[in-house]
């Protein structure tokens, strides 16, 4: 689906972007263009960058004492807020 109608953007583009270690919404406008002109797809990739980024820290957490990543439903089981 398009993003950014002005520069022709559309949402599999920035995820690839994103995957490919751009992070930032600067870093997406430089590559890709997006929101560079009138700006009216800002909002839709910035939920786009925040969905991936949410995505990944969800998948692997990183267990601070052995530094080893702990599946996330082991999170729950693990560190739970009693």
């Amino acid at each position: 689906m398009y993003v950014c109608l002005c520069s022709g953007v559309t949402d599999s583009q920035i995820r690839a972007a994103v995957q490919s270690g751009d992070n930032s919404l600067r870093q997406l406008k430089r590559k890709l263009g997006v929101a560079a002109q009138c700006g009216g797809c800002l909002d839709h990739a910035r939920d786009i960058l925040n969905e991936i980024k949410l995505a990944e820290s969800n998948s692997t957490i990183t267990d601070r004492t052995l530094g080893s990543p702990v599946p996330a439903f082991a999170n729950s089981l693990f560190y739970s807020a009693a």
